[in-house]
């Protein structure tokens, strides 16, 4: 931080969306914007070049796993995580990645300042509306684990996997949703398809949905 202020580079698909945060973070005492980014790779060599305190990443970036990585890779710069109720699948995949500190778009400015001052200083803090999106997902993965029965149950990785399958992903678009080989994700599809008995990914849906045994 310079002088005291907190130096932040706003990363989201959606322009007006991402400069009407800007506004209002230009505003806020102890802040600072160091640009804004559209894509993940431009988040990332602005992140580089910028180098600021924090990188508020919306998770509606169509590669914002692999952009977190990266940044993080960099060591110094924090990164706060806007979520969404149709980017709440990503969740998981960004904690991994290294992020700790996440706030929804429907908490208020109060909560999101608070988050970006949090990960400025090298804490965690997850909004009460983040906190019950994890739950939801947890659960989610929870019930997809439990397949039909007399079947092995899947682990929770394969779990990822089959519910992004369920909602028409190839495994291109599979491997950069959960930032992994696209090899990985073969293996992983491969071990499905034992697991359910079946030969074909339709059938694997088909299956999970039925929750019937052959």
């Amino acid at each position: 931080m310079t002088g005291g202020r907190i130096s932040v580079l706003i990363a989201g698909p959606v322009r007006l969306y991402r400069d009407g945060l800007a506004a209002i973070l230009a505003r806020e005492d102890g802040f600072g914007v160091a640009g804004t980014a559209g894509e993940g790779s431009e988040t990332v060599s602005w992140s580089r070049q910028l180098a600021p305190d924090v990188v508020l990443v919306d998770l509606a970036l169509a590669d914002c796993v692999e952009a977190i990585r990266a940044i993080a890779g960099q060591g110094e710069v924090k990164i706060a995580a806007l979520v969404s109720p149709d980017t709440e699948r990503r969740l998981i995949g960004c904690a991994e990645a290294g992020v700790s500190n996440f706030v929804t778009r429907d908490d208020s400015i109060a909560e999101l300042v608070a988050t970006i001052r949090s990960a400025a200083c090298g804490g965690s803090r997850i909004s009460s509306l983040t906190a019950a999106a994890v739950v939801r997902n947890l659960a989610g993965l929870a019930a997809e684990r439990v397949g039909p029965v007399g079947e092995q149950r899947l682990t929770a990785r394969e779990a990822q996997v089959m519910g992004l399958i369920e909602r028409g992903f190839s495994n291109k678009e599979i491997a950069r949703e959960l930032s992994v080989a696209l090899p990985t994700v073969k293996q992983h599809v491969h071990h499905i398809l034992e697991k359910l008995q079946v030969s074909r990914r339709g059938e694997a849906v088909a299956r999970m949905r039925a929750g019937s045994t052959p």
